[in-house]
């Protein structure tokens, strides 16, 4: 993950453990593509 994400994680009272993640899939698309292009479908 990098600063297109971010995530959280937690223990409750009865310790079952949550994680919560929010992404910018439009931000990973950019920085994943190969280069040469822009994540933008033809």
């Amino acid at each position: 993950m990098g600063e297109f994400s971010h995530s959280r994680a937690f223990r409750d009272l009865d310790n079952h453990v949550w994680e919560v993640m929010w992404m910018d899939v439009e931000a990973a698309a950019q920085q994943w593509a190969p280069e040469g292009e822009d994540g933008a479908q033809a």
